[in-house]
Formats: structure tokens, sequence, C-alpha cells
């Protein structure tokens, strides 16, 4: 009986709903890796919540990990509508972000 319940397209929404605010909150107290988790999570049970993968993005950018924000910030430009505001976000953290990893090679 439990598998039928939870196999409900309500089941299946409600679960989503919720590791989307424990993403949320996970951000807010700065618990950063678990957040990028479950915006992860949250992107593969709705790919429609495409906005999942620039907060990934920016989550990875926060922890200075400039190569992986660099990578979901290109994923997130794959889906997103172009001169949307988070499209245009993402472009000017594409630009900083191969800045900041040119300084960073050139340093070496």
């Amino acid at each position: 009986m439990w598998v039928m319940i939870c196999a409900t397209p309500w089941a299946q929404a409600t679960h989503r709903d919720s590791v989307l605010v424990q993403a949320r909150y996970l951000k807010s107290i700065y618990k950063t890796d678990e957040a990028i988790d479950h915006y992860k999570d949250a992107y593969r049970y709705n790919p429609k919540y495409i906005s999942a993968l620039s907060t990934v993005a920016y989550c990875y950018e926060q922890k200075k990990d400039y190569r992986h924000a660099l990578e979901w910030y290109e994923k997130y430009l794959q889906v997103a509508k172009p001169g949307s505001k988070g499209y245009d976000f993402a472009t000017k953290s594409i630009e900083y972000l191969k800045g900041e990893l040119f300084m960073d090679t050139a340093a070496r």
C-alpha cells in the first residue's frame, strides 16, 4: 500500500517540494555542500526547475570552486531563455569565473 501511495504524482510533488525547501534552508545556514546536493536532487525531480542549475553554480562560486561553478552556469545557459535576467546573470558570472580561473592559472 505504501509503495502505491508514494508512487502517486502528489507524493512525488510533495517530496520534490520538500527537497527544495531543505536546499533553501541549508543554503541559508551556509551548509553549502549539502545545499548543492539538495538542489541537484530538486532539479532531477523536476527538470523544469532550471533555476536549481544556476543556484548550484552560485553555491560553487561562493565556495570558490570556480571550475564547478562554470560547469553549472554553462548547463543553465543551455536551457535558460536568452535575454532573461537569469541568463544575463549567468553570462556575467561566466565571464567573471573565466577571469578568476585565468588569473589562478597565470599565478602558478
